[in-house]
């Protein structure tokens, strides 16, 4: 196995958190390594600036500008409310590491604004560095001898689903939509736009709040590209492309006024909602349930008996185990006063249930409590994220 060495596309020497994560992370690992940070020098005078408005004024119209000045209000809004409760994120945050060379390059930018082509001068600067792979992490829709200058290509996210969401805002339309999930694909970038190899497909779950929602699926995929990269250096070669389908949507854009202000609504009426629920005490709570069957799959579900929460406490992920003639479901036992999980046992039977009380606390979060036996003795490997472990305790 060799070092991968990776080149970081950025523009004007801007990294944001969840590419600094990327960074750090090449510091700490014998798989790949960043050896150089192209940073793309694009323009930011008042001149193109202006020029730029007129392109868009007149290429499609001023109903469009201004649904996209009225969007990046919103989105800037949001974004600036989200980050007092999540202090690491700013999707436009400075500080380029100064541990790695950079490159900078001017790249010939189309009409549009839109397609970025680079100079053969700048390829060379490039090409110098003998690099295996180059990550997208800056703005433009990269076309030319950019694609094909390195070992593995270009890779990029699309942060959606391509069979099912094409375009952009990135999370948004999903929140929108009420979908349950929010999609992303990593992709080995060609010539044709959203058109390339997708070398990996993951999805969250769906936030209520677009910037939330934002935020998660970033750093989510941002986990899955450390991973990609690991796996080429160690097979040294790109994992097989999934299956190509093609595309029927519709192709996403900025959403309009009336959609705007939609989403605004729904998004104020929910904020209101869950402000009323923590005012007043209401909180979501899971509940258990369990019925005696000898086919699990051929059940009536509301014939199921209830095992009734504890006050201000709510059980949760169920484990059944059968051990000495004796049923024993272990549950997360989540507790509203410490805000915290604790993983508790009770006795099921054929005439009701006993709660045997807590069996597992910790200083911090437990949940799903996974259990098991080896040579008639009993294990478990709960949840233990907020450690930043995985634990495995013996019965």
């Amino acid at each position: 196995m060799s070092n991968l060495k990776v080149g970081l596309i950025i523009d004007n020497d801007v990294v944001s958190p969840l590419l600094e994560q990327l960074t750090a992370k090449s510091l700490e690992t014998n798989n790949f390594s960043i050896e150089a940070i192209i940073i793309q020098d694009i323009p930011k005078t008042d001149k193109h600036i202006f020029k730029r408005l007129a392109f868009i004024i007149k290429s499609r119209g001023f109903k469009r500008f201004f649904r996209d000045v009225s969007f990046k209000f919103i989105e800037s809004i949001e974004f600036a409310f989200f980050n007092i409760f999540i202090k690491t994120y700013n999707p436009k945050s400075e500080a380029c590491r100064d541990n790695f060379s950079k490159i900078y390059v001017k790249p010939i930018i189309s009409n549009s604004g839109f397609v970025y082509k680079y100079k053969d001068s700048d390829l060379k600067k490039i090409s110098n560095f003998d690099l295996d792979i180059l990550i997208r992490g800056g703005s433009g829709i990269l076309k030319g001898r950019i694609l094909d200058l390195c070992k593995f290509g270009v890779l990029s996210f699309h942060h959606a689903d391509n069979e099912i969401n094409r375009g952009g805002p990135p999370a948004f339309w999903e929140v929108y939509n009420e979908e349950t999930s929010t999609g992303f694909i990593i992709q080995k970038l060609n010539n044709e736009l959203d058109g390339g190899d997708v070398l990996f497909k993951g999805s969250i779950g769906t936030s209520f709040i677009y910037s939330m929602n934002h935020f998660k699926l970033m750093s989510k995929a941002n986990i899955f590209l450390i991973k990609l990269l690991n796996n080429i250096s160690k097979k040294q070669e790109l994992p097989d492309p999934l299956p190509k389908k093609p595309y029927s949507g519709k192709l996403y854009s900025t959403p309009k006024i009336t959609q705007q202000l939609i989403y605004l609504s729904k998004t104020l009426l929910r904020v209101l909602i869950k402000l009323s629920d923590y005012i007043s005490g209401r909180r979501m709570r899971w509940s258990i349930a369990y019925q005696h069957t000898k086919k699990w799959d051929d059940v009536s579900l509301r014939k199921s008996k209830v095992i009734k929460n504890p006050p201000n406490r709510f059980y949760a992920d169920p484990f059944i185990i059968s051990h000495e003639n004796r049923d024993i479901c272990f549950v997360e036992d989540y507790c509203y006063k410490k805000s915290i999980g604790r993983i508790s046992a009770i006795e099921i039977t054929n005439s009701g249930y006993t709660d045997l009380g807590i069996v597992l606390e910790e200083n911090f979060h437990l949940s799903f409590p996974f259990i098991f036996k080896v040579n008639d003795e009993i294990y478990m490997c709960p949840e233990t994220y907020q450690a930043n472990e995985i634990r495995l305790y013996k019965c």
